[in-house]
């Protein structure tokens, strides 16, 4: 069952800069993975911090479909981490416990997300969608 779905585009110049941050200024954002990951290429650092960013924002909107309610961006920023499947696909890891009681009447160990990234030389685009994910316990 999908709870939500968020999608958000970010301008790519945005983040052209960012590489110069300090890492504190970075850990607000995002994962220290993801910060080794974004700076391993200075080259397309801004492109991928671009598309981190528009991930969170993504899920804040999927958020706000009624499993969670007035979370503020920095603490959707802090519960997530992206990394990468061994198909190299995109995976959005939630610290659910940061996040307050979800409204929802799904638990949330049951909510997954799926998420995908794309970008061009100028835009960087998210889309996550939150599922209710049925374990068989039988």
């Amino acid at each position: 069952m999908i709870l939500g779905i968020g999608i958000d585009s970010v301008s790519i110049r945005r983040f052209s800069k960012w590489y110069l941050f300090s890492y504190r200024q970075l850990n607000r954002i995002f994962s220290p993975q993801e910060i080794s990951y974004c700076l391993s290429e200075s080259c397309i650092s801004a492109q991928r911090f671009a598309v981190r960013f528009a991930a969170r924002e993504a899920l804040l909107k999927a958020l706000n479909h009624g499993v969670l309610s007035n979370v503020p961006l920095l603490t959707v920023c802090k519960a997530v981490s992206i990394t990468h499947n061994k198909h190299n696909a995109p995976i959005m890891q939630i610290d659910w416990h940061l996040l307050t009681e979800p409204l929802t009447t799904a638990p949330i160990n049951t909510i997954s997300p799926l998420i995908s990234l794309t970008h061009s030389d100028s835009i960087a685009t998210a889309v996550v969608l939150l599922q209710h994910s049925y374990h068989d316990t039988n």
